[in-house]
């Protein structure tokens, strides 16, 4: 079997959401990073991150797949798992060092891909993580100028206070 072969049945295996298929594809050498290019150039892990398969998400980023690696459009794994509203794979991504602050294509934030889905969870845990609400887009937007969603717009017009009481948290725990 072709690398490229590998790589779509990693992809495929992946978007399906079976680790024990995308393990055995693995351990013969399919390509971890493989793009698909009938996906806009989207890696397993971006598959299995949009379609909420959290073993496979962890299977591969123990792996070592790319976690800032990008599709055709600049979306991330992270953006993708935000955009559909995936908290638990995004926790597992942010701990492992996901940029947070991550630009697709026209500088959209994965803030801005959660706001503009209207994941009120994803937005607060992007926000109880330090994502930046006032960081702009090649229009010059904030995530609340493209938010629809009166939940979300909530959370972002509180983001300063969340982030803060965060911060206090954080230190606390530190201090101890």
């Amino acid at each position: 079997m072709s690398a490229g072969a590998m790589g779509e049945a990693l992809w495929r295996a992946a978007k399906a959401g079976n680790p024990a298929e995308a393990r055995r594809l693995l351990d013969a050498g399919a390509p971890l990073d493989w793009q698909n290019p009938e996906d806009d150039g989207a890696t397993a892990l971006m598959a299995a991150a949009a379609y909420g398969h959290n073993s496979t998400v962890e299977l591969l980023a123990d792996r070592g797949a790319d976690l800032e690696a990008k599709d055709e459009f600049g979306t991330t794994a992270l953006a993708r798992a935000a955009a559909c509203g995936h908290k638990d794979i995004m926790e597992l991504l942010a701990d492992r060092g996901a940029d947070l602050e991550a630009r697709g294509r026209f500088g959209i934030t994965v803030l801005m891909a959660a706001t503009l889905f209207s994941c009120k969870d994803a937005v607060e845990l992007l926000v109880d993580r330090g994502a930046d609400p006032e960081a702009k887009n090649s229009g010059g937007n904030v995530a609340l100028d493209l938010c629809t969603s009166g939940p979300c717009a909530e959370v972002l017009r509180n983001a300063e206070q969340r982030q803060r009481w965060h911060r206090r948290k954080v230190l606390t725990v530190w201090a101890h």
